[in-house]
C-alpha cells in the first residue's frame, strides 16, 4: 500500500513545498515552517524540506530548534552534506566551534566546488587556530622606531559617524578631551570597517569634530577571512600607520581583537600598550540569549579577553564592579585605572520640556515615563511596558515613551499591542542622534530597568548620566553596576530588578511627588557635572599612560622585545 501511495506523497510534498517556499521568500518564516513541518511528516526523508525548515528556525531565533530538526535526519535515514553544512552553521552560530568544524569540513570535502562550504570550514578553522592553538599575528621588528612623544593611536572597533553607540561616543569624548589636554591622539578602526556595516561612501581618513578616524581597507568582503588571516590582515594595517604616524603609545579598546592586534603592533614598534576594557561582550551575549556560558564562544572569547588583560602595560575600565572581575582575572590591581563614563556637559544642557514635539506625539501636559537607548533583551524594557500597564490604574494620564530600536522591537511592539496600551506607549524607532536631546526633553521619570545578570551587575552603561545632565529624574534597577552610578535619593533611585510591581511602585511615587523629581533632577545635573564631566575625566589618562611606559621598560619581557 505504501508502495502505491509514495507517488501520491511526492505530488503533495512538491505541492507543499513551492507554497512553503513562497512563505519563506516573503519573510513568513513562522508560517513557511509549519509547512515544511506537513512535509516532512509525510516525507520524513525530504532533504529541501528539512534543511527549509531549518532555515525558517534559525531565520527566527530558535537555533535549539533548527538544530534538533538536522540531528533528526540521522534517525530518519538520511546523510547529505546540505545537512551537515547547516547544521555546521547552526552550531556556529551557537558558538559551538569545536562540533561544528567537523562537520563543515566534511560538507566542504563533499562538495569541494562549494564557496560557503569552503568559507565555514576556514573561517571555523581559523577561529580555533587562534582560541585554542594560541596562535597571534607575528610581526617584523621595525627598527630606529622613533616615537612622537604625546600622540596616542587608539585602536577602536567601530567609530562616528557611521555608528552612533555609547561605544562610539565615549571613544569621541575621549580623543577630544585629549586634544584639548594636549596630547595629539588619532584613532584606526577595526579592518574591513565601515564597509562592513554596509556604508558605501567614506574616506580612507574621516574628521569628526577635529578627531581623525583612519580607516583600514581589507581585500575583499570580511566574512570571506578566516580569524587568523583577518588578524594577520588587521596587525598589518595597524602598524603600517603606526610607522607613519609614530605614536607613543598604542591604546586599543574593546574587544580582544583590538588588543591582539595592537600587542603585537606594539611588541613589533617596541613601545607600550594599554587595553580598556569597556564591556563584557562574551557576558553580553549570554545576557541577550545569544549564547550560553557552556558555549565555545563564550568560554574562548572570556579567554582572549584575559590574555590582553594580562599582557597589556596598562589597563583602562569603567567601574568599580569591572575592575573587581578584572583582579579576579589575576591582574595586577596597581595596573588598573577606572575612567568612568561621562558626558560633555555642553552638549547635554538642562533641558526644559520641548512643547511642540510633545504635541507632536500627542504627549502635551502628561507626565512622561522613558527611556533612551538599544532596545536588548537585557535592558529589560518588557518589564517596564508590563510595569507601564500597572501604573496606569493609579496615573491613568501617564505615557511611556521608547526611543531607540535594537533586536527586541518586534517583542516590545507586540507586547503593547498584546496588553492594549497603544494609546499610552510611543516606540518612537531610531531617530536622528541630533534629535535625542529633544526627546529627553519630554521625559520627566528617565528609567534604566536593565535584568539582573552578570554582564549588568558588572557594566556601567553611558545613558543615565547622558539623562542627569539634562536634569531628568533617574530610576535605575538595583544591580550593582548601576547603583555604583548613582546616589541613592540624591541624584537617582532604584528598584528591585526584575520586580514590576516594584517598578510601577517607584514610577507612580515619582510622578506623583514633583516636588522630589525636581530636586533630584537638580542634583543630578549638577552632579554629573562635577564628577562625570569628559573635561576632568580625560585627565586620568596621564596616569595611566605613564603607568604603561613604566610598566614596559620594568619587564624583562617586554625591555627585550623593545631592543
Amino acid at each position: 500500500m505504501s508502495l502505491v501511495l509514495q507517488p501520491f506523497r511526492a505530488i503533495v510534498a512538491r505541492i507543499l513545498f513551492q507554497r512553503a517556499h513562497g512563505r519563506y521568500r516573503r519573510g513568513d518564516y513562522a508560517e513557511a515552517a509549519e509547512i515544511y513541518e506537513k512535509i516532512l511528516e509525510i516525507s520524513p526523508r525530504h532533504i529541501r524540506g528539512r534543511c527549509a525548515l531549518a532555515r525558517s528556525r534559525m531565520n527566527l531565533g530558535e537555533l535549539d530548534a533548527a538544530e534538533s530538526v538536522l540531528l533528526a535526519a540521522s534517525g530518519a535515514g538520511v546523510a547529505h552534506h546540505r545537512i551537515d553544512y547547516l547544521l555546521a552553521a547552526v552550531l556556529n552560530a551557537k558558538g559551538e566551534y569545536i562540533r561544528a568544524l567537523p562537520l563543515a569540513e566534511r560538507a566542504h570535502s563533499a562538495v569541494p566546488e562549494k564557496e560557503r562550504y569552503a568559507t565555514l570550514a576556514r573561517r571555523l578553522g581559523g577561529d580555533l587556530k587562534v582560541f585554542v592553538s594560541g596562535w597571534r599575528p607575528t610581526l617584523e621588528r621595525v627598527e630606529d622606531y622613533r616615537p612622537v612623544p604625546r600622540k596616542i593611536m587608539h585602536v577602536l572597533e567601530m567609530s562616528l559617524p557611521h555608528k552612533e553607540a555609547g561605544y562610539t561616543f565615549r571613544s569621541q569624548y575621549i580623543l577630544s578631551g585629549q586634544q584639548n589636554a594636549g596630547f595629539v591622539p588619532f584613532a584606526s578602526t577595526r579592518a574591513g570597517f565601515p564597509a562592513d556595516a554596509k556604508i558605501e561612501h567614506y574616506d580612507e581618513i574621516e574628521t569628526v569634530a577635529g578627531v581623525p578616524y583612519h580607516r583600514i581597507e581589507l581585500d575583499g568582503p570580511r566574512y570571506h577571512y578566516s580569524m587568523d588571516a583577518y588578524l594577520a590582515a588587521y596587525a598589518g594595517g595597524v602598524r603600517s600607520l603606526a610607522i607613519r604616524e609614530r605614536p607613543e603609545i598604542l591604546h586599543a579598546a574593546s574587544n580582544f581583537k583590538n588588543g591582539l592586534v595592537a600587542q603585537s603592533v606594539a611588541e613589533s614598534l617596541g613601545i607600550p600598550w594599554v587595553y580598556e576594557m569597556r564591556g563584557m561582550w562574551e557576558d553580553t551575549g549570554v545576557a541577550n540569549r545569544s549564547f550560553t556560558e557552556e558555549s565555545d564562544r563564550y568560554r574562548l572569547h572570556r579567554k582572549m579577553e584575559s590574555h590582553c588583560l594580562r599582557n597589556a602595560d596598562a589597563i583602562v575600565t569603567l567601574s568599580g564592579t569591572m575592575r573587581d572581575e578584572i583582579c579576579s582575572r589575576g591582574v595586577d590591581p596597581d595596573a588598573i585605572f577606572v575612567v568612568p563614563n561621562g558626558v560633555n556637559a555642553d552638549n547635554f544642557p538642562v533641558m526644559q520640556r520641548n512643547e511642540t514635539l510633545a504635541r507632536e506625539l500627542g504627549i502635551d501636559s502628561s507626565p512622561v515615563v522613558g527611556y533612551v537607548g538599544s532596545f536588548s533583551y537585557y535592558e529589560g524594557l518588557d518589564l517596564l511596558i508590563r510595569a507601564h500597564e500597572k501604573v496606569l490604574r493609579r496615573c491613568p494620564a501617564a505615557r511611556l515613551l521608547l526611543v531607540g530600536d535594537g533586536h527586541e522591537s518586534k517583542a516590545l511592539a507586540a507586547i503593547v499591542e498584546q496588553l492594549g496600551l497603544g494609546g499610552s506607549v510611543l516606540l518612537t524607532g531610531r531617530i536622528d542622534h541630533g534629535k535625542v536631546l529633544d526627546y529627553y526633553s519630554l521625559i520627566d521619570v528617565f528609567v534604566v530597568p536593565r535584568r539582573a545578570s552578570r554582564v549588568t551587575r558588572i557594566v556601567t552603561p553611558i545613558k543615565p548620566y547622558e539623562a542627569m545632565a539634562t536634569g531628568r529624574t533617574v530610576l535605575v534597577s538595583d544591580v550593582e553596576a548601576l547603583k555604583e552610578m548613582i546616589v541613592e535619593g540624591e541624584t537617582g533611585t532604584t528598584f528591585t530588578a526584575g520586580d514590576e510591581d516594584a517598578l510601577a511602585s517607584a514610577c507612580v511615587e515619582l510622578i506623583d511627588n514633583r516636588e522630589r523629581r525636581g530636586k533630584m533632577g537638580a542634583e543630578g545635573a549638577r552632579w554629573v557635572r562635577q564628577h562625570r564631566n569628559w573635561q576632568t575625566l580625560v585627565e586620568r589618562y596621564e596616569q595611566v599612560y605613564e603607568t604603561a611606559k613604566r610598566r614596559q621598560l620594568s619587564s624583562p619581557t617586554r625591555r627585550a622585545s623593545s631592543r
